[in-house]
């Protein structure tokens, strides 16, 4: 039998790592493409790529599938409209991710830098780290709740 309360605090931590995550893309990464210089930007792009699907972009698949399954799988003590706003988060996030940042990015990589590519990831993503904040606290709450 799955702990539930450990399995809630897993994925309140996971999704506080990915809210973290999120935010330093939005405030560091992003605004930073625009001073890579244009005829490296296709080389550093690709190199950053491959470095964020270790620290950012399993984790948050991980995460929104955790985030999820805790409609199914949690402790009887949460409220299921918390329950239920983490999921639609993590449905949000996804929907943002897959149809405006992954082909933003896959824009970014294929035809070069462009101060308006990079200004449409930091807008988009800006909803998206919000949305994690909400998650984040929404599963913070649950934790706690489930503690007292």
């Amino acid at each position: 039998m799955v702990n539930t309360h450990l399995f809630l605090l897993l994925t309140a931590v996971l999704c506080w790592y990915c809210m973290g995550v999120s935010w330093l893309l939005q405030y560091v990464v992003y605004p930073t493409y625009k001073h890579i210089a244009v005829e490296n930007f296709s080389k550093y792009h690709s190199d950053l790529e491959q470095r964020l699907l270790k620290v950012a972009v399993i984790p948050k698949i991980v995460t929104n599938i955790l985030m999820m399954t805790l409609i199914f799988m949690h402790p009887e003590t949460c409220p299921m409209g918390l329950i239920y706003l983490t999921a639609l988060c993590s449905m949000m996030i996804l929907y943002s991710t897959f149809r405006q940042i992954n082909p933003k990015n896959r824009d970014l990589r294929e035809n070069g830098l462009s101060n308006e590519r990079v200004e449409y990831l930091i807008q988009k993503n800006l909803p998206r780290s919000l949305v994690w904040t909400v998650a984040g606290c929404a599963l913070c709450y649950m934790v706690f709740k489930t503690m007292v």
